[in-house]
C-alpha cells in the first residue's frame, strides 16, 4: 500500500474511530495497534520488493555472462529487431522496390510502423532524454 495514501487516510480513520469510541485512551490504543499492523504490512511488502529486485539482478548477471549475441536476453532481441526494421525501411524495401520496378513487376511491399520502431530504437540507444536527465543529475551508473 502506498504510504502517502495512508498518510492522507490516517486523520479520516482516526476521526471515525474517535466518533465510535468515546474513551481517548481506547482510541489511542486502537490507532497504535492499527499503525503497528500497517507498519508490519509495509515492511513485508518492502522486503518482497527487495527480494524481487535481487532476483532480477541475478538473472541479469547470468544473461550478461552469455557470449552469444542472440542469447543474452531480451535487450539484444529488441536491438536486433530494431536493426532489422531500420535496415528494411532504409535499405531492403527501396532496393526490392527498385529491382521489381526495373523488371516491370508491381508488388506491394510491407510497411513497418516506423513511429513505433524509432521510438523503441531511441529508447534502446538512450536518446530518449531519460539518460541525459540522469547524467545531468550525476547518476552515471
Amino acid at each position: 500500500m502506498n504510504p502517502a495514501f495512508l498518510t492522507m487516510l490516517w486523520p479520516v480513520l482516526e476521526g471515525a474511530v474517535g466518533h465510535h469510541v468515546k474513551s481517548k485512551r481506547q482510541v489511542e490504543a486502537i490507532m497504535t495497534a492499527v499503525r503497528g499492523k500497517i507498519d508490519e504490512g509495509l515492511s513485508g511488502e518492502m522486503e518482497m520488493q527487495k527480494l524481487s529486485h535481487q532476483r532480477q539482478h541475478q538473472l541479469n548477471q547470468i544473461a550478461l555472462q552469455k557470449r552469444s549475441l542472440f542469447l543474452s536476453g531480451w535487450r539484444p532481441l529488441a536491438g536486433w529487431s530494431c536493426a532489422l526494421g531500420v535496415a528494411w525501411v532504409f535499405l531492403g524495401a527501396p532496393i526490392v522496390q527498385m529491382a521489381a520496378t526495373s523488371f516491370g513487376i508491381d508488388i506491394p511491399l510491407p510497411e513497418l510502423p516506423t513511429d513505433y520502431l524509432f521510438e523503441l530504437l531511441l529508447g534502446l540507444l538512450g536518446m530518449a532524454g531519460i539518460r541525459s536527465f540522469d547524467k545531468l543529475k550525476g547518476n552515471s551508473g
